[in-house]
């Protein structure tokens, strides 16, 4: 009878028994949809401190994160990515790039969206820099696919010129034969 916010409201009381893997049900499907879009409008105005007192309840949050985690589960990594851009929610930015199975394109794809879709400059660059610390813990845990370029563009929309100057200086003087060409 459209009455969401009370339908919603009816579910989040309901807590662990409102299943949200019932996709295939309408109802079920219509009344996550809800869940995330009131989370995100208190997620933004929290964030951006659009509004006072904003009160997230727990109940809803813990409805988002079980969908992050059947995004997770399901292999729906860029689902889960947009998801958690919408929401502002850095932890789940990581975890998505990172619980992927292929983490150097989901940097790619983080990438992309951080830099052409997000609008609010400081949430960019809170990106931005999880993007770049994602990078240097694959980097110390000896991954070999880096992408120098990514790297270099994250540096630089972060106003960091000092570790882009570290980072061209270490591949022109590396030991390996073409990472002198990357510098280039």
């Amino acid at each position: 009878m459209e009455e969401y916010d009370d339908s919603l409201r009816l579910a989040l009381e309901a807590g662990d028994k409102f299943d949200i893997l019932k996709v295939e049900q309408k109802y079920v499907l219509t009344l996550v949809h809800k869940c995330l879009d009131t989370y995100i409008e208190k997620r933004v105005a929290l964030y951006e401190k659009k509004e006072e007192n904003v009160f997230i309840d727990p109940r809803m949050e813990a409805i988002v994160n079980r969908k992050f985690e059947q995004c997770f589960v399901e292999g729906k990594f860029k689902q889960a990515t947009g998801i958690a851009l919408e929401t502002k929610r850095i932890d789940m930015v990581q975890a998505s790039i990172l619980r992927s199975d292929n983490p150097e394109g989901m940097l790619g794809y983080t990438f992309t969206l951080a830099t052409e879709t997000i609008k609010s400059q400081e949430f960019r660059t809170d990106v931005l820099k999880t993007i770049l610390e994602v990078y240097k813990t694959r980097q110390a845990a000896g991954g070999d696919d880096r992408d120098y370029y990514k790297i270099a563009k994250c540096m630089f929309h972060l106003d960091l010129p000092e570790n882009t100057a570290e980072l061209l200086e270490k591949l022109i003087t590396s030991e390996k034969e073409d990472e002198y060409l990357v510098a280039y």
